[in-house]
């Protein structure tokens, strides 16, 4: 038996269902625990049971605690502090990122982001057909998908939270303005008349930089709507992400055959995480 626990925001649950999809296929018995989602902090943001066709199994929370250690937490943290953590419980190394150990592990329980392809690429048109987004989108989004077409590049900018604290350390700095405006002539350069659709956490900011009549500022996808920039973004022929799961996951589901990722050269600030396996191997990375 497999657990693959469900945290972190949107982007991030993706990459654990789509390890535990490929689990699935794999034919192992294997369950996603998503008991975090019933708690006051994750009720009010969105998260996986959006996609009206994903298969979750859910474990009993019986096997989860014992397979977690978390049955009782005063006495398991002695027992861990003197005994180390359980073999049933294994967290990511998120230094050495892709660890394909874990495809072949069981009877344990997986804590992790798993953000790298290479855990579910062999599957990649199940999880096309099961990641689908809700069918009612709302008007703006709807008029906005007819100027989305063949000439469209979406660009987001995330800024907000990586602004400060953890966060800054380990993404701050990495897709700078530079970045972007590498970004944005390269796909000029390449491409020609391209319409830019730019989604960010920072509206105000993204105003005053960037103007022009080939560039949408799609401000109104805001609160429990926002997973529906990562819609809109699918929907571009060409992707300029940030060092963000949430755009990440916005490039993967684009089914353009020929579409062209534009991705940051690294992902973490490299004192603090390596992450060699989270870009894909055919998106072409620029230095901020």
């Amino acid at each position: 038996m497999v657990i693959v626990k469900i945290l972190g925001g949107l982007g991030n649950q993706l990459f654990q269902y789509a390890l535990y999809r490929n689990l699935q296929e794999m034919e192992k018995e294997v369950y996603l625990d998503i008991s975090v989602l019933d708690t006051d902090e994750y009720r009010k943001k969105n998260n996986i049971t959006l996609f009206p066709k994903i298969n979750i199994q859910q474990p009993d929370m019986e096997t989860c605690k014992r397979l977690s250690d978390s049955s009782n937490q005063i006495i398991s943290r002695i027992r861990r502090k003197i005994f180390g953590k359980r073999q049933t419980y294994f967290t990511e190394d998120y230094n050495l990122h892709f660890q394909k150990e874990i495809l072949s592990k069981d009877n344990i329980y997986l804590v992790g982001c798993w953000q790298s392809e290479l855990y579910f690429q062999q599957i990649r048109e199940k999880l096309l057909e099961e990641l689908i987004f809700p069918k009612n989108i709302g008007s703006k989004n709807e008029k906005l998908l007819l100027e989305i077409g063949d000439n469209s590049a979406s660009i987001h900018i995330r800024r907000g939270d990586y602004l400060q604290g953890r966060a800054k350390q380990l993404y701050g700095g990495i897709c700078t303005d530079k970045y972007y405006d590498n970004a944005i002539s390269y796909i000029r350069n390449k491409y020609g008349n391209v319409h830019f659709f730019i989604f960010t956490n920072d509206v105000d900011w993204v105003r005053q930089k960037y103007k022009g009549d080939d560039m949408t500022i799609v401000d109104w996808n805001q609160g429990r709507d926002d997973y529906l920039d990562m819609y809109l973004m699918t929907k571009c022929h060409y992707n300029i992400i940030a060092n963000s799961s949430f755009s990440w996951w916005g490039a993967w589901l684009n089914q353009y055959k020929d579409k062209e990722v534009i991705s940051p050269n690294i992902w973490f600030n490299p004192e603090y995480h390596k992450a060699p396996h989270i870009i894909c191997k055919d998106w072409t990375r620029l230095e901020g």
